[in-house]
């Protein structure tokens, strides 16, 4: 194992030192005077435990209940963080719940020990966003009743906003800003939380056949001329990144990176994968995106260009786009939810993304790819942090689970009388010191 250097510091908590605090006495504080919900739920409880086993445990532990007093308590636990007939699905296993349900079991957990304090570790990363803000709201409810403090976790600035009164901003894992929010967002002194981008993407789903080849992939992003779609549909408004690595990353972005359009190339490896016309469908929903039909029509061209058997289907839903079995190209987009590739390509191509939960990227091509990122997490090196970021880039272009098309315009019609500055995506701030109304 490779030698790190030692932190120092204090971990206070109601004045204490908890780096200082015996084994024995930090046994009660864990789960007891602090909780934690985790990012994923569905990894944190036991599956073959039934749920109310699993809440009773921690009221053991930490409340010295038992037998008929733990269940009583258990199931009110279930009441407080709203799920249904609670006195009968205590004796459920967690797989009979939703991943919404399975988080709020994870804060009855969390809140079994009634805890002066809430760790809550990404807890909405895994879940749509309906359910994000419902376990939000759920969240706040409990602070409110309960009189608890929380520290939230989160790459998710809109998140952020909404919920934080009191912000730190951590780097390469040290804090390099603490302000309030309102201060935060209207004027933030570090660069890592200052920009927010999104971008237009596809989605090459590997399960299909046709596509399991990543000389498909590649040929279908180098047929692909993507100055073309913004110059055209854009006005040339738009903008083509550097594959998914951005400006706004400040030292951690990459020089020199380009989504290079060469149909010669993609012709090149359409012979060597043998594609003998198979006929390859991209689907799309009607509206949900500016400019997405009128893009996947031209893209639709520019492989039939190659020698691609490319077609347009428009669907309903984001379901029928990526249904395993018959999903092969799909559009999406990706948000920068901080200025850092953890906070964009991370959150949306690792491990934690829809794309690698449903195996749309297959799992022996991201091998490098989730290694490079996971070691990212843990590196504070600038430098160091920068070469696994590169290393993630090149496995991303190379197995090519999708590509980015463009980033799109925003404009906004504001009037006069209105004061209102607007925040680039990944959420509208409406709040009072930002939104004021003239005569």
């Amino acid at each position: 194992m490779s030698q790190v250097d030692s932190l120092t510091g204090r971990v206070l908590f109601s004045g204490q030192d908890l780096l200082q605090t015996p084994d024995a006495q930090m046994k009660k504080i864990r789960g007891g005077r602090i909780g934690l919900i985790p990012q994923d739920p569905g990894s944190a409880l036991n599956p073959m435990m039934r749920v109310g086993t699993q809440i009773a445990e921690a009221l053991r532990l930490h409340r010295g209940l038992a037998g008929q007093a733990a269940r009583a308590a258990a199931r009110r636990l279930l009441d407080q963080v709203g799920i249904p007939d609670a006195a009968n699905r205590l004796n459920r296993y967690p797989f009979e719940f939703s991943g919404g349900q399975k988080q709020r079991l994870m804060i009855a957990i969390a809140l079994a020990g009634e805890p002066d304090l809430l760790i809550a570790d990404e807890p909405t990363t895994a879940l749509d966003v309906t359910i994000q803000a419902q376990i939000l709201d759920l969240l706040a409810q409990v602070q409110r009743d309960t009189g608890m403090a929380m520290v939230l976790i989160s790459h998710d600035l809109g998140v952020i906003s909404q919920t934080c009164r009191r912000v730190a901003v951590m780097y390469a894992g040290r804090v390099v800003e603490v302000a309030s929010s309102a201060a935060l967002f209207r004027d933030p002194a570090h660069p890592y939380a200052r920009g927010l981008a999104n971008s237009h993407t596809l989605i090459f789903d590997n399960r299909d056949p046709v596509l399991a080849d990543r000389r498909i992939r590649q040929a279908l992003s180098f047929a692909i001329d993507r100055q073309k779609l913004v110059d055209t549909l854009w006005l040339g408004l738009a903008k083509v990144p550097a594959s998914h690595n951005y400006p706004e990353f400040g030292q951690m972005y990459v020089e020199g990176r380009s989504l290079p359009f060469d149909p010669e190339k993609a012709k090149m490896l359409l012979q060597e994968a043998g594609y003998a016309g198979q006929p390859i469908i991209y689907r799309s929903q009607p509206a949900y995106y500016t400019n997405a039909l009128e893009a996947a029509q031209v893209m639709i061209e520019m492989w039939k260009a190659v020698g691609l058997n490319a077609s347009l289907q428009v669907v309903e839903t984001s379901a029928q786009m990526r249904e395993e079995g018959n999903s092969q190209i799909s559009n999406w987009s990706n948000s920068t939810r901080l200025p850092d590739p953890l906070g964009a390509l991370w959150v949306s191509w690792g491990p934690g993304g829809e794309v690698q939960s449903t195996d749309i990227w297959s799992p022996e091509s991201r091998e490098a790819f989730n290694a490079a990122g996971m070691a990212l997490e843990a590196e504070t090196d600038p430098a160091k942090r920068k070469a696994l970021f590169v290393t993630m880039l090149d496995e991303w272009e190379k197995e090519v689970p999708g590509t980015i098309l463009y980033q799109p315009f925003e404009a906004y019609a504001i009037r006069r009388s209105i004061q209102w500055r607007p925040t680039t995506f990944y959420f509208m701030d409406l709040r009072p010191d930002n939104l004021t109304f003239g005569a």
